[in-house]
């Protein structure tokens, strides 16, 4: 099997726009003479940059897909759970989910116990979501209530949510406490 992995290429016309950006008025066969004989410099620079970025590289790429395909499936799972709880719950108060905020690290940590324990598992998670509804005439959200947390149980490999209203939180002021319940 063949592979291909990311490149960046610098194209002719690219080099034109930057330069004319710097007043200058070089054609395109020039910009292709100036990369080809730059292309030493220009590699080594854009692997220093990359490789000083590389964090935040890969981890904007994780955002849509984790390298581990069951490590993904799990994240994936746990996400599809606390959307189709947040749905559900914004229909019970006839609401709309505007908005989310959450830890990455604290979701990572929950995937990776979860994977550990999959026969039980449960979590209450700090997970803050905003729901309100659009009134007529006005133009964004007017944003009604507030949570704070959402309770993840997984049971025999199948991941549920259930957001949690304040009140209703037998977990105090702890977020993220997994819990072994027989």
């Amino acid at each position: 099997m063949k592979f291909r992995y990311p490149s960046v290429r610098i194209t002719p016309a690219e080099v034109v726009q930057f330069s004319e950006n710097q007043g200058q008025q070089p054609t395109l066969e020039d910009a292709q003479r100036w990369l080809s004989s730059q292309r030493l410099c220009i590699e080594e620079t854009m692997g220093n940059i990359v490789r000083q970025n590389l964090d935040q590289i890969l981890g904007e790429a994780m955002c849509n897909a984790y390298p581990d395909p069951v490590f993904d499936k799990q994240y994936r799972d746990i996400d599809e759970a606390i959307v189709t709880a947040s749905d559900a719950f914004g229909q019970k108060i006839n609401e709309e989910q505007c908005g989310c905020s959450y830890q990455e690290r604290d979701m990572l940590l929950v995937v990776r116990q979860m994977l550990a324990q999959r026969d039980k598992f449960v979590a209450c998670l700090a997970y803050s979501q905003d729901f309100g509804r659009l009134d007529e005439g006005d133009e964004e959200r007017v944003i009604t209530r507030r949570t704070e947390r959402v309770h993840l149980n997984c049971e025999g490999g199948v991941v549920t949510a259930e957001v949690v209203v304040e009140d209703a939180c037998v977990h105090g002021q702890d977020v993220f406490v997994p819990e072994n319940r027989n």
